[in-house]
């Protein structure tokens, strides 16, 4: 007997492919129904027998695409008199408070292994992507997340490109950044003595002057990286003299697993990690021995942060020769990364010596997650692309809408509203004017994407700490009201908030 029941799922749902996902999902379950869209949430109205919907909502929670941009599920057999003959499927195009992109995502399998098969009419395309992967949050200018709201609006996509974005059965079916290399973004190479050189010979001049131990800025999925050979001892020394920086080690990006475990050591659990979203940094122990990375890239250390191509880009420029790169953010010291090509080009010329441009432009900067596995889990040194932004559910709903600034330092931001907190990515550098105003300008932009509207900042005051901050936080929201809390005290309310704990409570804070 067929019963009608109503499934609504909530979090970071939008651009992270979930509606060809649950479109399959139904097929195969054979469920009739209608699938509709509203802020961060999805909604689903099932008819089938009751094992059917059972079978096919727990597939939706365990093997969605996007696994932890769920926070919660529900399931309601109620009563429906309403009867479905096939699976329809409503989109809305209005953005809601809380509706944002997901967060960006590393090339997924599928897209590596098309971009790698010279028959492949993608092949070597350094912007592939699907409704699974890509850039998301990092490119969004406006909300909801469609063509028109990314820089793949100014972009005329060919009949190929759009045949697919509108057919159901396709992985890019709605994709908002399908592209293939007649109809996508432009890339380009450039240094102080060279001309322009454009495309294929873009990623051809990049590899040649890797080989040759020069230092090269490349546009990647979030920001600017500077990267050297990781095997040239000549190559890691001099990126540390340009960067001003002796000790702080450098990351490693490798071409596979396989070849990240010929200089650290990963197994299955560790390799998870590294297959993360965001493609993060992934701090591991050294192995003893190896001659593919120069001990320049961390030295002194037993631990070297290993990670897998973040960007289609970046895949492509290993081969043979090159296995392995050491990399690090475009900046200088105590700066934010730089994103913008023009500025870039001023700002790093001191350090590279060749540059890798994309045509995309990006709306905000963003960074490397960094990780740390340990016995039982996974810590989150630093949270950015991939993991940003976060929506969590604090179990209980708040009176005011908030903001809280964060601390000096490797900080976040948080806004609060209703049930709900949105966690942006990391911000370090604040003490510098520059640094100060990327904050601001992210805390904006963020806010307006959300359509979140404060009426009360957060901030400490010891140390002179909560001034800054507040200044930063009022400069995207001017209207709302100001709260100086101390720094032990939030920290004690931040750890009954991650348990969802609001009763009477005595902390310790060592």
């Amino acid at each position: 007997m067929e019963k009608t029941a109503e499934i609504v799922l909530t979090g970071s749902l939008q651009a992270a492919g979930f509606i060809p996902f649950i479109y399959r999902a139904a097929a195969r379950h054979k469920i009739k129904g209608r699938l509709s869209s509203g802020p961060f949430s999805v909604y689903i109205q099932a008819t089938a027998p009751e094992m059917s919907i059972k079978s096919f909502y727990e597939e939706l929670l365990a093997n969605n695409p996007a696994p932890g941009l769920i926070l919660f599920g529900k399931i309601d057999f109620s009563p429906s008199k309403k009867r479905f003959e096939s699976f329809e499927i409503s989109i809305s195009d209005k953005a809601g408070l809380f509706d944002f992109p997901a967060p960006d995502a590393a090339p997924c399998e599928k897209c590596v292994s098309e971009m790698k098969d010279k028959n492949d009419r993608r092949a070597a395309h350094v912007f592939i992507s699907c409704s699974l992967c890509g850039p998301r949050y990092s490119i969004t200018e406006r909300m909801p997340f469609r063509r028109e709201n990314t820089p793949y609006g100014k972009l005329v996509m060919c009949t190929a490109c759009s045949r697919e974005t509108k057919n159901i059965k396709n992985r890019r079916y709605l994709s908002a950044i399908n592209s293939c290399p007649q109809c996508g973004p432009s890339l380009y190479f450039k240094g102080e003595q060279t001309g322009l050189v454009e495309g294929d010979a873009a990623l051809k001049a990049a590899k040649g002057v890797l080989k040759q131990g020069a230092l090269l800025a490349v546009k990647g999925a979030g920001c600017f990286y500077i990267i050297a050979d990781a095997g040239n001892d000549d190559a890691v020394s001099e990126l540390r003299k340009r960067k001003k920086s002796e000790k702080k080690p450098f990351a490693v990006m490798a071409e596979s697993i396989a070849v990240v475990r010929e200089f650290a050591e990963a197994g299955s659990r560790e390799e998870g990690f590294l297959k993360g979203r965001g493609a993060p940094v992934v701090i591991l122990p050294k192995k003893e021995g190896q001659n593919l990375v120069s001990d320049r890239a961390a030295p002194g250390l037993y631990t070297v942060g290993a990670a897998l191509p973040q960007s289609p880009l970046f895949a492509l420029l290993f081969d043979e020769e090159i296995r392995a790169v050491v990399f690090t953010s475009g900046n200088m010291e105590g700066q934010p990364p730089e994103y913008i090509n023009e500025s870039a080009w001023l700002a790093l010329g001191g350090i590279a010596d060749f540059f890798l441009f994309s045509s995309i432009e990006i709306s905000g900067p963003l960074e490397d997650s960094v990780v740390k596995p340990y016995e039982t889990g996974c810590l989150m040194l630093r949270r950015s692309r991939g993991d940003v932004p976060v929506l969590l559910n604090l179990g209980k709903t708040m009176k005011h809408d908030v903001i809280g600034a964060g601390v000096r330092g490797d900080g976040s931001f948080c806004l609060v509203s209703g049930r709900y907190a949105l966690v942006s990515g990391n911000h370090g550098y604040r003490d510098t004017p520059a640094a100060a105003k990327a904050y601001a300008s992210d805390l904006k932009r963020l806010s307006g994407l959300s359509g979140f509207k404060p009426a009360y900042i957060a901030a400490g005051h010891e140390d002179g700490e909560g001034e800054g901050l507040l200044e930063n936080a009022c400069a995207a929201a001017p209207d709302a009201r100001r709260i100086r809390i101390k720094n032990f005290y939030a920290q004690f309310l931040s750890a009954l908030a991650e348990n969802n704990y609001y009763g009477t409570a005595i902390g310790m804070i060592l």
